[in-house]
C-alpha cells in the first residue's frame, strides 16, 4: 500500500502544478499542439527507458491492439479538452470542475468492479453536488466572465469523461498485459489521432519559455500517468479518486501565491469567498464520495 500511496500523492503534485504549465505553452501553441507535443515527448521517454523491453511489448499489444486503441482515443480527447478549459477559464475553473472525473469513476468503481456503495458515499455525492454548485454560481456570476466560464465547464466535464474512459482501460489492462504497455500504446495512438492536427514550432518558439513548458509536459505527464497507472493496479480505485481529489489544492495554493506577488497572467478572476467555501465543499464531498470503506481508509490515514 505505501508503494501505491506515493505514486497517488506524486499524481497530485504534479497534476497541481501542470495547469501553469500549460497556460505558459498556450502563450505561443495550440492546443492541439501542446497535447500532441506532450504526447510524443512521453511515447519517447518512455521507449528510451525500456527500450531492452521492445520486443516483449509488442508481444503483448499484438492481442489487445483495440482496448489499447480505446484507451488512447481516450486520453487525446481527455488532454485536449482540458488544455481548452484552462485556455477558457483559468487553471481554478478547470482545476476544480475535473474533479467530476474523480466522482465518476468512483461510480464505474460501483458499478463495473463491484465496489460497495454505501450511504456516506451518497452523502458525499450530495455533499458535493451542494459545493459545485456554489462554486458555479460563483465562476457564472459575473456577467463579463459568463460566457467563456461556461464553455470552459462544459469543455472540461467533457475532459474529466473521457479521462474515465482511460482510467477504465488502465484497470482492464494494466494487470493483463502491464503499466508501461498500456501508457505506450495510450501515447502512441493518442499522438497518431492528434498529429494531422498540430503546427509544428518554428524557429524562433524553440528558445520560448513555451517550447520549455512543453518539454516539461512531456516529463511530467511520463511520470504522472506512470504514477497513476501503478496506483489503480496496486490500490483501490476509489482510494486513488481520494487523492486525486486533493490535486486543486495545489493548483489554489499556487494561484494564491502569484497573485501575492501581483502575477494575474495564469488567473486574472481569483476565487471569491464564496468560490473559496463552494470549493472546500465540493472537495469534501468528492472525497467522501470516492471514499470506499471506514477500513480502507483507516489504513490510509495509517500510511500518510
Amino acid at each position: 500500500m505505501s508503494r501505491g500511496m506515493a505514486c497517488c500523492l506524486t499524481v497530485v503534485l504534479l497534476w497541481g502544478l501542470q495547469p501553469f504549465f500549460m497556460k505558459a505553452a498556450l502563450i505561443e501553441f495550440d492546443a492541439y499542439t501542446i497535447s500532441w507535443f506532450r504526447l510524443t515527448g512521453a511515447c519517447v521517454l518512455l521507449l528510451c527507458m525500456s527500450r531492452a523491453r521492445w520486443k516483449e511489448y509488442l508481444y503483448a499489444m499484438k492481442p489487445n491492439l483495440l482496448p489499447l486503441f480505446a484507451t488512447g482515443l481516450c486520453l487525446a480527447v481527455n488532454y485536449f479538452t482540458f488544455i481548452k478549459g484552462i485556455d477558457l477559464g483559468g487553471p481554478i475553473t478547470a482545476g476544480v470542475t475535473i474533479q467530476v472525473g474523480p466522482v465518476l469513476l468512483a461510480l464505474v468503481g460501483v458499478v463495473w468492479f463491484r465496489e460497495r456503495l454505501a450511504r456516506l458515499q451518497i452523502f458525499g455525492v450530495i455533499v458535493a453536488s451542494l459545493g459545485f454548485f456554489l462554486f458555479f454560481k460563483e465562476r457564472l456570476g459575473v456577467a463579463s466572465i459568463t460566457e467563456f466560464q461556461a464553455d470552459a465547464v462544459g469543455v472540461v466535464i467533457i475532459s474529466a469523461i473521457f479521462w474515465v474512459g482511460y482510467c477504465i482501460g488502465q484497470k482492464m489492462l494494466g494487470s493483463r498485459v502491464g503499466v508501461n504497455i498500456v501508457n505506450l500504446a495510450a501515447y502512441l495512438f493518442s499522438a497518431l489521432l492528434l498529429s494531422p492536427f498540430i503546427t509544428l514550432p518554428e524557429s524562433h518558439q524553440i528558445l520560448t519559455a513555451s517550447f520549455a513548458a512543453m518539454i516539461y509536459l512531456s516529463i511530467s505527464t511520463t511520470v504522472a500517468y506512470w504514477a497513476l497507472g501503478e496506483a489503480i493496479r496496486l490500490v483501490p480505485v476509489s482510494i486513488v479518486s481520494l487523492c486525486i481529489v486533493t490535486n486543486p489544492i495545489v493548483t489554489i495554493v499556487v494561484v494564491e501565491i502569484l497573485l501575492f506577488f501581483g502575477n494575474i497572467f495564469f488567473e486574472p478572476y481569483p476565487l471569491t469567498g464564496i468560490g473559496y467555501l463552494g470549493t472546500c465543499i465540493a472537495l469534501v464531498g468528492v472525497a467522501i464520495a470516492v471514499a470506499k470503506r471506514t477500513p480502507r481508509i483507516s489504513r490510509l490515514e495509517i500510511v500518510e
